[in-house]
């Protein structure tokens, strides 16, 4: 009741950040069938939208279930009220797990309702694909419950109402196995089960272990541990290269101090966030959070050994608890172990800080506040009843922050909105707010506005080096100058583009700052090559990377500026990393027409017709012929104009067509469909088999 009382407002918000391409634009969760269930455990978590080092089938998978059981699938309601249900069994699960370690009811309701109710849940909760952190986290409560519950039945506790045959062992620890495995499949820090247990093991049983020895009861962890293992191999070996950008977690590029001591900083930043909740950003990527310098020459700096002095005093609270207060111990373990994978301390993960990352170990740092709150009480002399007052208060207010956070969530504009405002050094947060600003609808923002934020975005990373530069900060602010110039343009007739002296302005910064993200794009393409070659793969193997949209952009600045060549050779190169986008052989006839080539206008609209697969008699092609063919065969004359496919010239401007497609096609290793291109090309249209062998 409390989960859904506090996040009661959620449910107006829609798909916001990742949740859009996760759920909407993933053909896997479109259908229930076997080759949807193949790719889903083929394939990385990203696919098709590119490639990652994250495989989570099993969160996947459940978008697919959920999808197919709601009336409206692109309501985002009812993933939403999933997500609820899930977050309202994990505090149960958390409840059971602090009934069994404190003893008492009331101070279990209270852990569980405090981490059911903190802020910084909601990335996890309210954002939808938060519940790969859901998922993963039902799967380490249980999975630690249920290692208890195994414990006490191979002791004989006489807790455990019914004796413990071998039949009912195997049996719970096939369900550990399971539960364990899902969780590794849903989200990988569910890796930390074996931990955990160990952690319980220690505090709690030193002196009982099972028949076979101690480490026996962790035999169990093996099995799921080597399949998600395996299962992760299988998928990356055929996988592309792997986007980590330096801007979203700058200590990547960092030195082992210097991005040590900056870990350390991040931590003592969740753990404020943690006790005081106020400001929440969806995003803290480049410079919200500045590399550590060592030397301690910014105050800036002196956070980091403020983080440290805390961790330490920490460290020390868990020796003395050790001794005198075992559910503190565990609880303050609980949150370093939940916390250490995801704390770039161990290494570096695709984000520097992330508030979805504090979902598990905000349930341990529950259990150590009911526990510090209780113990104050008592020292204080003021009972367990005061106790319990103030942590509900706290309960109430961290409810009240959640359903206000929740309000954030509501679109992309309210949520980049407060990015920028309580992030404000953070260049992606300035990026999503223009774009969002871009789509908006009803638009509320002008076009100045999206340019102005876009520009604050690139001037926080303008000084970093090419390699290491974002190339989407370029594209958009280039596509919005481009854009600036046409609102500017004088239109002609047929509403053709006139430039004007104030348009070409704007097209002259376009290109400008597009041809600097052209340096750093091919930059961040090498070092993506390289990682290739690093895995082994051979050259050959390679398929292009770069950001396709740029050079699209570019092209078409070219193109008003005038430029038919400088834009051909942009388009060229977006077809080289996008060569099934039927608008780029358009845009790659237009510069072509643009430089009086009208026959190879000509094939590369008849590359967009093959492409898209539809009909070559279109208008822009008939009227092209008409242009210069002056024999008339291009064009028969019926009761309509028709395109005669069997004219030489049309023939073998066709057959050129194909040849073409073919070419871009296996540059950009889309093997099978450049097969079937040129089957199509020997076998409808009997064109020369030799060109295309060669182009293999």
């Amino acid at each position: 009741m409390l989960v859904f009382a506090v996040y009661s407002n959620s449910f107006q918000d829609g798909f916001v950040l990742d949740s859009r391409g996760r759920i909407l634009n993933d053909p896997r969760v479109l259908a229930l069938n076997r080759h949807n269930l193949t790719l889903i455990f083929t394939e990385n978590y990203w696919w098709p939208r590119g490639y990652s080092n994250l495989y989570r089938p099993v969160t996947t998978l459940s978008y697919l279930l959920n999808r197919i059981i709601l009336p409206d699938p692109d309501d985002a309601a009812g993933y939403r009220l999933v997500n609820l249900f899930l977050h309202a069994g994990n505090a149960f699960l958390l409840y059971l797990l602090a009934l069994w370690l404190m003893g008492r009811p009331w101070p279990a309701v209270l852990t569980a309702s405090l981490w059911a109710v903190h802020p910084a849940a909601t990335e996890s909760v309210t954002n939808i694909v938060g519940r790969a952190d859901e998922l993963s986290a039902m799967a380490v409560l249980g999975a630690l419950l249920i290692h208890i519950h195994l414990g006490q039945m191979e002791a004989n506790d006489p807790n455990v109402r019914r004796p413990a045959s071998p039949l009912r062992l195997w049996l719970w620890r096939a369900a550990l196995m399971l539960i364990t495995l899902a969780g590794l499949l849903a989200k990988e820090v569910a890796a930390v089960i074996p931990a955990l247990a160990l952690l319980f093991d220690v505090t709690f049983r030193r002196r009982s272990a099972p028949r076979g020895g101690f480490w026996a009861r962790y035999a169990v962890f093996g099995p799921p541990l080597l399949l998600a293992g395996y299962l992760r191999a299988v998928t990356f070996a055929h996988s592309g290269p792997m986007e980590d950008p330096f801007v979203d977690n700058p200590i990547r590029g960092a030195g082992f101090l210097e991005g040590r001591l900056t870990a350390v900083k991040v931590i003592g930043k969740y753990l404020w966030l943690l006790v005081w909740p106020a400001r929440q950003s969806c995003d803290y990527s480049y410079n919200q959070i500045p590399l550590v310098d060592w030397r301690m020459s910014r105050p800036e700096d002196w956070k980091a050994l403020a983080a440290l002095a805390a961790i330490v005093l920490l460290a020390l609270a868990a020796i003395a608890l050790y001794r005198f207060q075992k559910a503190g111990f565990f609880f303050l373990g609980f949150f370093a172990l939940t916390l250490l994978p995801v704390s770039n301390l161990a290494f570096p993960i695709g984000t520097i800080m992330a508030e979805r990352l504090l979902y598990l170990p905000a349930a341990g740092f529950a259990g150590c506040l009911v526990l510090a709150a209780c113990a104050g009480a008592k020292r204080l002399g003021l009972g367990s009843r005061t106790a319990a007052a103030v942590l509900v208060l706290i309960v109430l207010a961290w409810g009240a922050r959640t359903w206000r956070r929740n309000l954030d969530w509501t679109d992309d504009v309210t949520l980049w909105t407060t990015a920028a405002t309580n992030a404000p050094d953070s260049f992606k947060g300035h990026l999503g707010l223009a774009e969002a600003w871009l789509y908006e609808d009803p638009p509320r923002h002008s076009i100045d506005d999206a340019i102005a934020e876009t520009e604050t975005a690139m001037a926080i990373v303008a000084g970093l080096p090419a390699a290491r530069g974002p190339n989407n900060v370029y594209a958009q602010l280039g596509e919005l100058y481009r854009q600036k110039g046409e609102s500017l343009d004088q239109k002609g007739a047929g509403g053709v583009h006139v430039v004007t002296e104030a348009s070409r302005t704007w097209y002259d910064r376009a290109a400008e700052v597009l041809s600097r993200g052209v340096v750093v794009d091919r930059a961040v393409a090498a070092g993506m090559r390289q990682q290739e070659l690093a895995r082994g793969k051979r050259p050959g193997q390679i398929a292009p990377f770069g950001l396709d949209r740029l050079y699209a952009s570019l092209g078409l600045t070219n193109l008003r500026l005038g430029r038919p060549q400088q834009a051909l050779a942009a388009f060229l190169e977006e077809r080289r990393l996008d060569p099934g986008n039927p608008a780029i052989y358009r845009n790659i006839s237009s510069a072509q027409l643009a430089s009086g080539r009208l026959e190879e206008a000509a094939v590369a609209l008849m590359g967009a017709q093959f492409v898209s697969n539809s009909d070559l008699d279109t208008f822009d092609i008939r009227n092209l012929y008409d242009r210069m063919d002056g024999s008339g065969c291009a064009v028969a004359r019926r009761i309509l104009p028709v395109l005669d496919t069997g004219c030489p010239l049309v023939h073998r401007d066709i057959c050129a067509a194909l040849l073409d497609v073919t070419a871009a096609l296996l540059e950009g290793k889309a093997d099978r469909w450049a097969r079937q291109t040129r089957d199509l090309a020997v076998d409808r249209y009997a064109c020369t088999t030799q060109p295309f062998d060669k182009s293999r």
